[in-house]
């Protein structure tokens, strides 16, 4: 479905750079296998553009995660907020094209500035190696890096502002959950986004294998209660899946049910964090969306 997307000019005033699709579709499946997999059921005229953002995202996410300096960020962020093109020895031309295509959507769909300065600052917030307290404190990153998603993806469907609040709970749910299923990847970055406050009321020190291996008891006990403040993010967020036309809901509900399927395998086994990845087969991903769509369908 996604073979149909045509390679998009950008800047046509000042340059002959073009986002290449095959990048975008690179980009946006390393952001997140499992929004690329739900981007196919989005209408054609849209699904370049949600793929667009993610891969903006994924730039600047890789920019602060592969780099052990941040002089790409700094690039990244000057080429966003500059009206200045000037060569760059740090950025590819994908990427170049990837920034002025997306700051070309920005202005077409009028995001909010702040929404995008809002992403910079968490990613500085990781860069500093920020840890996080409590939940009110952590929230403040996640409205960075994944509420802002939403909030740009709102603006593409054309919804109201009233489906706002919704955007940013299901992208705290995605993150959350996502911060749960990474536990075992992150400490080994050196990172714990997770409250520290949740840590210590289950008499952990922190959240390394070797300390919670001999206290399996109080880290299941710690996942268990991360996993219901996920579902309590994911509650709220499908109180506004009814500002959603049919046609886009079947995306929603397909990320909907991988992040619910993710929270359960977890549950069963809060350890598996330190063996693997948890993410569902393309297989039942895919299962997920004829589902979905058999829904809207029917319904």
């Amino acid at each position: 479905m996604l073979a149909d997307l045509e390679t998009t000019k950008v800047d046509n005033r000042d340059s002959n750079n073009v986002v290449n699709v095959e990048k975008l579709r690179e980009l946006a499946k390393a952001a997140s296998v499992t929004h690329y997999y739900s981007i196919i059921f989005f209408p054609k005229e849209i699904r370049d553009k949600v793929l667009l953002v993610y891969a903006f995202f994924r730039i600047v996410d890789d920019a602060v995660d592969d780099s052990e300096t941040t002089e790409k960020f700094t690039e990244i962020k000057y080429y966003y907020n500059s009206n200045i093109v000037r060569q760059s020895s740090i950025l590819s031309q994908d990427e170049i094209a990837i920034i002025s295509s997306f700051k070309e959507l920005v202005s077409e769909f009028s995001f909010e500035d702040e929404w995008i300065q809002a992403l910079f600052k968490s990613m500085e917030m990781d860069i500093e190696g920020a840890t996080y307290q409590t939940r009110k404190e952590l929230e403040k990153y996640m409205y960075g890096v994944a509420g802002i998603v939403g909030l740009c993806i709102t603006r593409l469907l054309r919804l109201p502002n009233e489906s706002h609040a919704g955007a940013i709970a299901l992208g705290n749910a995605a993150q959350y959950i996502n911060m749960i299923r990474d536990i075992g990847v992150d400490q080994k970055m050196g990172r714990t986004y997770l409250p520290s406050e949740d840590i210590k009321k289950n008499e952990l020190e922190n959240l390394s294998y070797e300390h919670t291996n001999v206290r399996k008891e109080n880290f299941s006990k710690f996942v268990n209660k991360q996993i219901t403040i996920f579902e309590e993010y994911l509650h709220e967020a499908r109180k506004y899946y009814n500002y959603l036309p049919k046609r886009f809901l079947v995306s929603i509900r397909i990320i909907d049910s991988i992040y619910s399927w993710t929270a359960k395998k977890i549950a069963e086994n809060p350890t598996i964090v330190y063996e693997r990845v948890v993410k569902p087969s393309k297989l039942r991903v895919m299962f997920f969306g004829i589902r979905s769509l058999l829904r809207m369908l029917l319904s």
